[in-house]
């Protein structure tokens, strides 16, 4: 059996296995699904986290800010003491969120995707791709429950229970393993793929023998939107040099310590010879 066939295979099994049991609609906790601006939150909350978590912080988001402008004007602390600093990936997930909205109305002036709906949707994933602060779990979830498209959602947990499944290789990122799925899963069975498989997760977690290593490996394929990196770079740079030139001056002090050392000693040798001759 080629490795293509073993592929095929082992995703296969794993979604008639998930699919038992799985919800067949997203769950009633995460409301307005006929909102794409709402379901764009939702995906960012839901990426490496679970769906009850994801509700919750959907909640307290709809109960503080006044609608979705008020949201994306807001800056990610005070998201972030909404949703909780102990929320995963707080600061991370609230940077990505104001970047992305922030895009979004850059693109389109207002809180929608009128443009890019009209646009087709071949064209969607390229725009949602293209926003800063995007990940491929969340333009996979908008393409597939926000615009009815071919997507599915993977992130990291998912991510490892893949490779554990023998689906993908371990150096595969989040984008390449949803590449694999994609091409395994017809566009008419993907939206109860991915309930099955978040369903899954929430329950499960990841994978206890390979979550310790996943900080090192993860690949989202956006780096996050981060303040202050750069001067976190130039201290760091300051630092090393700081301490080069600090190791290089007290090399320079020893040399020359060294040789005052060396000619104080041949000047002394002939003063002390001629003083003796001189007394003698």
């Amino acid at each position: 059996m080629s490795a293509a066939k073993d592929v095929a295979a082992a995703i296969s099994r794993l979604v008639q296995t998930r699919r038992k049991g799985a919800p067949t609609a997203v769950p009633e906790i995460l409301p307005d699904q006929g909102d794409p601006i709402a379901v764009l939150v939702q995906s960012i909350l839901l990426w490496q986290s679970t769906t009850e978590k994801a509700a919750t912080a959907y909640e307290r988001i709809r109960k503080t800010f006044l609608d979705w402008n008020d949201l994306r004007v807001s800056m990610p602390a005070e998201v972030m003491d909404v949703i909780g600093p102990r929320y995963p990936e707080a600061e991370d997930r609230c940077r990505r969120l104001r970047a992305i909205l922030q895009g979004v109305y850059r693109r389109e002036h207002e809180m929608g995707f009128g443009t890019a709906e009209a646009a087709g949707k071949r064209s969607l994933r390229k725009y949602l791709e293209a926003l800063e602060g995007m990940v491929p779990y969340v333009a996979e979830r908008m393409l597939l429950v926000g615009f009815g498209g071919h997507g599915l959602p993977v992130d990291e947990t998912l991510r490892l229970h893949l490779v554990a499944e023998g689906i993908v290789g371990e150096t595969a990122g989040d984008a390449e393993a949803a590449a694999v799925l994609l091409r395994h899963v017809k566009a008419a069975d993907a939206l109860q793929v991915h309930l099955a498989l978040q369903a899954w997760t929430d329950a499960v977690g990841p994978p206890k023998a390979r979550s310790s290593a996943a900080g090192s490996r993860r690949k989202t394929g956006s780096s996050a939107p981060k303040s202050g990196s750069k001067t976190a770079t130039t201290t760091k740079t300051t630092r090393t040099t700081k301490k080069k030139t600090t190791s290089g001056a007290s090399t320079r002090s020893k040399s020359a310590a060294k040789s005052a050392a060396k000619s104080a000693a041949k000047s002394s040798g002939p003063r002390s010879t001629t003083t003796s001759t001189r007394s003698s």
